[in-house]
């Protein structure tokens, strides 16, 4: 059997081929260089959140929406949350509405699922928190938590187009909606965010179930039972004239 012999002093004497086995080894070595730097070279520091004092609603949840948002650590992002639920408790109910009106059906999902984890791991907070304290000091974190919670429904429930209860007295279970007449576009409004809100409500069960450790989930449970017990609590003496306000 005859096998061919290459003669490679003949080969590298001719201009052509050493021209190209050079430039295949140039943009090997190019090639290589640019993955390496693709995933050594340290990646540039997130946009930093607008100043909470001074931004708008528009500002701050085009920044919640952003890819810079989620790339800011859980720390960051959960002190740019206690800033913004105090910023949104503070404005009044009809503005904000008017604010989430003017997002996009795809704006409006990009927040859900930019501060659906942030709110959770905020909530766990609470929990931790709450099962630390002596029960001396608990009333008083129920009461703050409590207060919170109702100011974010109340618009939330505006959101949904769904009846509002009263600030204050009796009346847990009663409230009114809008008094302003609905358009078809309010309903169709109104109508996504209650389909978001029902998908992610399930989502967050799912998860509360399936991924939270069991010693958290059981202390979970046991913080949201006592605030209810406490919202009925203050309902009572709301009726009865005995809570300050």
């Amino acid at each position: 059997m005859l096998v061919p012999v290459l003669d490679w002093k003949a080969l590298r004497k001719k201009r052509g081929l050493r021209r190209a086995l050079i430039g295949s080894a140039t943009i090997l070595c190019l090639c290589g260089a640019g993955l390496a730097a693709y995933h050594f070279w340290p990646e540039p520091a997130p946009k930093p959140p607008p100043p909470m004092a001074t931004s708008s609603l528009e500002e701050d949840a085009d920044y919640a929406a952003s890819n810079d948002f989620n790339r800011l650590t859980m720390r960051q992002r959960q002190d740019w949350l206690d800033g913004h639920v105090r910023k949104t408790n503070a404005m009044d109910d009809d503005v904000f509405l008017a604010k989430i009106r003017q997002m996009d059906l795809d704006k409006r999902n990009r927040l859900r699922e930019n501060l659906t984890g942030v709110m959770r791991e905020r909530i766990l907070n609470h929990v931790k928190t709450y099962r630390k304290l002596p029960e001396s000091e608990k009333k008083e974190f129920l009461d703050k938590n409590i207060d919170e919670m109702e100011q974010l429904n109340r618009k939330f429930l505006r959101v949904l187009g769904k009846p509002v209860p009263p600030r204050r007295g009796w009346g847990l279970r009663q409230g009114s909606a809008s008094a302003q007449p609905m358009t078809n576009e309010d309903r169709e409004f109104h109508r996504e965010e209650r389909m978001a809100s029902h998908d992610e409500f399930r989502k967050q069960m799912k998860h509360f179930m399936v991924d939270t450790p069991p010693d958290l989930r059981a202390a979970t449970v046991d913080y949201f039972s006592d605030v209810f017990t406490r919202q009925v609590q203050r309902v009572l003496q709301d009726a009865l004239g005995l809570r300050r306000k």
